[in-house]
């Protein structure tokens, strides 16, 4: 979660940042004479000793403090005060043509498109200044056209000439819209802008901007659907992951309980067969009974493992072997000790053993084998 609301506040700002960029790129869309026009001016007059501080709507200016020539740290303040009661007003720096170097040069009107860039390509062959010590601007003269060509004054300011009033316009935070130049003859000003070939490169840099702030937002937004994509998957395997776990356990316990049916099915089973297989005491005493003759007497009857020993007194002891012989649950019958006569009883006292069949289907076997 904490991941997503990053991601939200990161896209968030670049839409912000998206929005300004169009409002700025919207606004640079208007020239700057109309906006010059239609908004308030800051104006700042370069003068001999001095800067004077104007504040211009539409046609009409109005000198600030008493239109005295400032220094540039008082010209500076006078201009950041009026910025910060309008903040809509355009801040622009004037110079003195006399300020200027100026050249004339004719064009093919074809690169009336291109006369600054042109210009500025040209400008170290054909002066003796460089580029970066320099501001420039063209001005196409009206009314020169001929056969096909264009004359073109380039201007040219040194920037150390406005050094000083820039340093200090940049220390209170006030940034410049535009500089250009008024002729002291005609009082009036030249529809030049030396800061032009800047902003159009800020521009440039901004629209450049703009393209990798798309490609930045189709970045996040990938990112994102990747994010997306993988926290679904974890989710769904985690809750996958859940399932075996619990089937798991499941079958753990399916498979114990049947393990523990299965151990009773087998102790229930040598059950069984152990009472199959095991023949009782009652039944062995009434075998017993059935199979002795009434003139018989018992004295003692002992069954231990799986042997019986009987005693007591008949008729005749040898006559009882095979009584027992020809009975399903007895076999191996035999005397256990000499036959004695008893006088007083008139009868012998004999003793024998027996063992006992331990399975049903053992005596039944052996039946069968009988009966074939």
């Amino acid at each position: 979660m904490a991941s997503i609301a990053q991601g939200l506040g990161v896209a968030a700002g670049s839409v912000t940042n998206f929005l300004g960029w169009w409002r700025e790129e919207l606004r640079g869309l208007v020239p700057q004479r109309v906006r010059a026009r239609a908004a308030s001016q800051i104006l700042i007059v370069v003068g001999q000793d001095g800067y004077r501080v104007l504040e211009s709507t539409g046609s009409k200016q109005r000198p600030v403090r008493g239109g005295v020539e400032l220094s540039a740290p008082e010209a500076a303040a006078a201009a950041a005060e009026l910025a910060k009661s309008n903040a809509a007003a355009l801040i622009g720096i004037r110079v003195p043509l006399a300020s200027c170097f100026v050249r004339h040069v004719e064009l093919p009107r074809s690169a009336q498109a291109d006369v600054a860039r042109i210009l500025e390509l040209d400008l170290e062959r054909a002066t003796p200044f460089k580029l970066k010590d320099v501001l420039c601007a063209a001005l196409i003269e009206d009314g020169q056209e001929r056969a096909g060509r264009l004359k073109v004054r380039h201007m040219m300011i040194k920037r150390q000439t406005l050094e000083p009033i820039s340093a200090e316009l940049n220390a209170s935070a006030v940034a410049v819209d535009f500089i250009d130049c008024w002729d002291e003859v005609s009082g009036q000003p030249l529809t030049v802008n030396f800061l032009a070939s800047q902003q159009q490169a800020a521009a440039a840099g901004r629209k450049v901007s703009f393209t990798a702030l798309l490609m930045g937002l189709a970045a996040l937004l990938g990112i994102a659907a990747i994010w997306l994509a993988d926290a679904r998957y974890q989710t769904a395997l985690e809750g996958i992951e859940g399932q075996v776990a619990q089937a798991r356990t499941q079958a753990t316990n399916v498979r114990r309980a049947l393990d523990t049916s299965q151990a009773a099915i087998v102790e229930i089973g040598q059950l069984q067969s152990l009472k199959l297989g095991t023949t009782t005491t009652v039944e062995l005493i009434d075998a017993v009974t059935k199979l002795l003759p009434n003139s018989v007497w018992l004295t003692d009857l002992r069954l231990e493992n799986g042997q019986l020993d009987i005693t007591g007194l008949a008729k005749s002891g040898a006559a009882l072997l095979p009584l027992f012989e020809r009975s399903p649950l007895f076999t191996d019958a035999a005397m256990a000790s000499g036959v004695n006569f008893d006088p007083q009883e008139n009868k012998e006292r004999f003793s024998l053993r027996v063992r006992v069949r331990q399975a049903a289907g053992e005596a039944a076997a052996g039946n069968d084998q009988e009966k074939r």
